[in-house]
């Protein structure tokens, strides 16, 4: 399984919009919004690196994000 903590930016006023865009999204939780900057922070749970591309991939190209970042990833073994 892989893990991703991604930050996103957005424009602060869409922040709530684009937060329950991204939490509807397979694999991804939303963390936190800081709504004067336009930052939230999700994790995406993945079941293998190709599928954790295509989602970072799909997370970058939603309309309104500015920006996605890779902050932290990890992999872990099934058990």
């Amino acid at each position: 399984m892989n893990y991703s903590g991604i930050l996103v930016t957005v424009a602060p006023a869409a922040s709530d919009a684009l937060a329950g865009t991204l939490a509807a999204l397979p694999g991804v939780e939303v963390h936190q919004i800081d709504r004067a900057s336009g930052r939230i922070v999700v994790v995406q749970e993945a079941t293998s690196v190709d599928a954790e591309t295509e989602g970072f991939t799909r997370i970058r190209s939603l309309p309104g994000v500015i920006d996605a970042a890779l902050v932290y990833h990890r992999f872990e073994a099934a058990a």
